[in-house]
């Protein structure tokens, strides 16, 4: 279990251990077979070589993780299902909330109706419950159209 932090990413190039303490790990297998010591310098040197080795990798690591997020929004919206709603539609807002005490059975899930009040994108939507309420920007897979009889 130790050696799991100290283990090269292959993204970043770095291990999660020196992200975390701006350090590798010296591990058993390290001192039984010798690691290279890194040579000895300045504390000045040594605190602004580690200070831009960090800037460096945080820097890789931002962009990997900004990459990796469009990826996994990108993959996300490709499922999103469908659902046409014009401007002063109304909508329910699926609101996952659980009760303590009380089973998912009884609990409403939707909730609303709320008013479309503008569409951001294919995938967003801009809703509103009552005029003077706070606007919520929502996915689309968190609306389902309203009917005046409709029991949720």
């Amino acid at each position: 279990m130790l050696q799991l932090p100290t283990i090269v990413h292959d993204k970043t190039g770095y291990s999660p251990n020196f992200l975390l303490f701006w350090r590798e790990l010296v591990s058993a297998v390290d001192i039984a077979f010798g690691c290279p010591r890194p040579p000895t310098c300045s504390v000045n040197h040594y605190a602004y070589h580690t200070s831009e080795l960090m800037a460096e990798a945080y820097a890789l690591v931002h962009e990997h993780t900004g990459r990796c997020a469009e990826v996994m929004k990108k993959n996300y919206d490709a499922g999103a299902r469908p659902v046409e709603s014009q401007v002063n539609d109304l909508v329910w807002y699926f609101c996952l909330r659980a009760r303590v005490g009380t089973s998912s059975k009884w609990t409403h899930f939707y909730s609303g109706p709320y008013r479309v009040v503008r569409k951001i994108n294919e995938i967003n939507y801009v809703i509103q419950l009552t005029p003077k309420s706070g606007q919520i920007i929502v996915h689309v897979n968190k609306l389902k159209k309203y009917n005046e009889f409709q029991l949720v």
